[in-house]
């Protein structure tokens, strides 16, 4: 029983020391990326419209009430 604990625990570790070293891995791709074309996304009720690159999936900006007309309509 104890063990089994242990290996959970463990996994647990692996797993959030695996998302660290992706996010690590996408902050450096998102940081090096041009940002050539954006489009405008829907991030959720609490970021709402955000400018997206489409190469990296980095959120660049909020749009203002112009674009959202201009891009969406």
């Amino acid at each position: 029983m104890l063990n089994d604990r242990y290996n959970d625990m463990t996994r647990a570790d692996d797993i959030n020391d695996e998302q660290k070293r992706l996010q690590t891995e996408l902050d450096e791709i998102q940081s090096n990326c041009k940002h050539k074309e954006q489009r405008i996304q829907w991030h959720g009720t609490e970021e709402g419209f955000r400018w997206t690159c489409t190469e990296c999936r980095a959120r660049l900006g909020y749009p203002s009430s112009t674009d959202m007309i201009q891009h969406l309509a």
